[in-house]
């Protein structure tokens, strides 16, 4: 039926999205290991989109795809062994003011297909349009730009190999590039609405609420 076709694009761009982040993620951390200049992703990026005939812009009305060519759970197979990390250091504050939480960490059982999908962010949705995110710790900026499965997209290292992620940004502020190191709670871009919000240790997930304050 056209509702399923619907979903399955909508699921599919759900596991490419954060297949991707962990494609981009794990390729800045291997290429600074090897003390090169991290490459851009946008060549990957393509290439997603294209398989997933979803155009850059993320706007997939009226695209459907033939569920017997999606192969969903073949995507979703990697998600149930997805290994975890806890974090035991200080408890900061949230990258947002005034939000509600309305998508949140670990693994959930799809409604239609009955697979398990592991969600390696918390979704914040502001009560307020144009809100401005703050980094939730001190640390070097190593990725500051466009994705196109992931909206404006912005990487911090932190002491200790961890890592934080601010993903469907409508805007980053002009003072975050890549290789600025900055200082805890520093304003690093707006959202129209919702906040992507990750955090890895040693290129594993954290649930990013076991950091914060909330």
């Amino acid at each position: 039926s056209a509702q399923l076709k619907d979903y399955n694009t909508y699921l599919k761009l759900v596991l490419k999205s954060q297949q991707q982040m962990r494609n981009t993620l794990a390729k800045l951390i291997k290429d600074k290991s090897k003390a090169t200049k991290a490459k851009p992703t946008s060549k990957a990026v393509a290439d997603l989109v294209a398989d997933a005939k979803l155009p850059a812009n993320n706007n997939n009305a009226g695209i459907l795809i033939d569920a017997s060519k999606v192969k969903i759970k073949q995507y979703a197979s990697s998600y149930k062994a997805i290994r975890t990390t806890t974090y035991k250091g200080k408890k900061v504050k949230p990258p947002l003011q005034n939000y509600s939480i309305v998508k949140t960490f670990g693994t959930y059982l799809d409604p239609i297909y009955k697979i398990k999908i592991h969600n390696d962010s918390v979704t914040f949705r502001s009560k307020k349009p144009n809100a401005i995110v703050k980094n939730v710790m001190a640390g070097k900026i190593i990725f500051a730009k466009d994705v196109s499965l992931l909206g404006k997209t912005i990487i911090i290292k932190h002491r200790g190999n961890l890592h934080t992620i601010y993903s469907k940004l409508s805007r980053i502020a002009p003072n975050i590039t890549k290789g600025k190191y900055i200082q805890s709670y520093t304003p690093i871009g707006r959202i129209d609405r919702e906040l992507q919000f990750e955090v890895t240790k040693n290129d594993k997930p954290i649930n990013p609420l076991s950091l914060l304050n909330t």
